[in-house]
């Protein structure tokens, strides 16, 4: 089936040169942004990586480059009362198009927004009741959260995702024991999930019991082994087990993977520093805020490093940046 598919892409794309350059440009440029998410080309670690998003969907570019270029070829062969008649056509097009475009945009202006949408058109699928509650979770609302994903739980009580949210929402109201049960069951029905796996790690970092986490950790990262906030999870647990070395060569791996983001040079920076090196935390301090500028941890902790490095003018300058961040 795929090596069908590739042969008419193959055809398609012969088609589109010949017709012209801006047009096999914009073939090409949509196929580019929805390929990796087609499932005909493994992808490292299982993870689809998804070249599109919701305010800028970029396969439309590519849309409207090829549609515009054979709209423009088709103008250019008609004449007279016809070429008027195209006209009229594109342009009723056009407006059309922007209706649903403003009609749309209302609907995906926010996730929670989205979801509701989508329960209110689907009330049978559990997808948007799920997501909906996931999104409220990370709102800081467990309360509501718990309250969404009641309607899936008990409709499908081993659904991933509403185990999750039981789980991580029973954890935000300080029951730890009843949290850690419900993301130890999504796990027991979903034991090779990576996000299952490593929301009970993340789980149980909290409840301090990071010696637990660890083999959680370690299997997502035997199915998912580029997923860089696993890899940061388990520098997390290891610097709480008081393995500083182990955890300092993780957090270099999540550097790694994911160069701009300061997280990783922070968590190195405090080890560093609690070891008694500011010298060398204070260049990861450096790093994280060349990342983020207005990080402020990252902020607060290389003023707390220049301090200690004798450097106290160039700390109150630091700190002087704070109020604002």
């Amino acid at each position: 089936v795929s090596g069908l598919l590739l042969a008419g892409v193959g055809w398609g794309i012969g088609r589109w040169l010949a017709r012209g350059a801006l047009a096999a440009l914009g073939g090409l440029w949509v196929l580019a942004v929805i390929f990796p998410v087609l499932n005909i080309i493994p992808i490292p670690g299982g993870r689809a990586v998804y070249f599109a998003e919701r305010f800028v969907y970029l396969p439309s570019v590519g849309a409207a480059l090829a549609a515009g270029s054979l709209g423009a070829a088709l103008l250019g062969a008609l004449e007279g009362r016809r070429r008027q008649l195209a006209l009229a056509a594109i342009a009723a097009g056009l407006v059309a198009f922007g209706v649903t475009t403003a009609i749309r945009s209302e609907t995906w202006r926010d996730n929670g927004r989205l979801f509701l949408v989508m329960r209110e058109r689907s009330p049978h699928s559990t997808l948007p009741v799920t997501n909906l509650a996931l999104t409220t979770l990370r709102e800081g609302r467990p309360h509501e959260a718990l309250k969404i994903v009641g309607e899936v739980f008990g409709q499908v009580p081993t659904d991933g995702t509403a185990l999750a949210v039981m789980g991580q929402a029973n954890l935000a109201l300080g029951r730890t024991a009843e949290g850690l049960a419900y993301l130890a069951k999504a796990v027991e029905y979903h034991p090779t999930n990576p996000w299952l796996l490593g929301v009970l790690g993340a789980g149980l970092i909290q409840a301090n019991r990071a010696r637990e986490a660890v083999p959680y950790l370690q299997r997502e990262l035997t199915v998912d082994p580029l997923f860089a906030p696993a890899w940061m999870i388990l520098g997390v647990a290891r610097a709480q087990e008081g393995e500083f070395d182990e955890a300092v060569r993780l957090f270099r791996k999540v550097r790694a993977l994911r160069p701009d983001s300061p997280d990783a040079p922070i968590q190195i920076g405090r080890i560093l520093l609690d070891q008694g090196g500011p010298a060398e935390a204070l260049v990861e301090f450096q790093a994280a805020l060349k990342a983020d500028p207005a990080h402020p941890v990252a902020t607060w902790a290389m003023a707390m490093t220049l301090d200690r490095l004798g450097r106290g003018g160039e700390a109150r300058h630091v700190w002087e940046r704070l109020p604002d961040l």
